[in-house]
């Protein structure tokens, strides 16, 4: 989704999906971007990142939810200035009962406590969006996201 910026805004985002894991190990990680419009969201502007999460080995179709706010606190050209700060959680199924607590593990988003202070040009409209890297594909592991949503909330 292509969005302009203004102080004072929050947008939310929203994903879900599911992963496959084969029988080696195999580390994930989600991040979210702001790309200018046209250009790979990987080359972008990096909002948030969560650390390096091991996926349980041999599994199919578990659910992962992920949750974040970007703030924008300045109008910024150029690269110069903190302007998007972002942070929120990923949820991530880890054994076969879902139901149980201590079968979903919570991730923050950054991996470091409190928001990422990001330096983007919030004076051109940016695509949103997440992506997952997978740290090996023996076995094929897979990463999908079913849903994403970008909502503002406030501004």
């Amino acid at each position: 989704q292509n969005l302009t910026w203004w102080q004072g805004q929050v947008i939310r985002v929203r994903a879900r999906g599911v992963y496959t894991c084969g029988g080696t190990a195999t580390n994930a990680t989600f991040a979210l971007y702001a790309a200018t419009v046209g250009t790979a969201l990987s080359g972008g502007t990096s909002l948030a990142t969560t650390g390096a999460l091991a996926l349980p080995p041999s599994v199919t179709g578990f659910w992962w939810r992920l949750q974040a706010e970007i703030q924008c606190r300045a109008i910024a050209q150029g690269s110069a200035t903190a302007s998007l700060y972002t942070q929120g959680e990923l949820l991530i199924q880890t054994a076969t009962a879902a139901t149980t607590v201590g079968n979903v593990q919570v991730w923050p988003l950054p991996a470091v406590s409190g928001p990422t202070a990001a330096n983007a040009d919030t004076t051109i409209a940016r695509t949103l969006g997440l992506v997952a890297t997978l740290s090996q594909v023996t076995g094929s592991p897979t990463i999908t996201c079913t849903q994403i949503t970008h909502e503002i909330v406030s501004g």
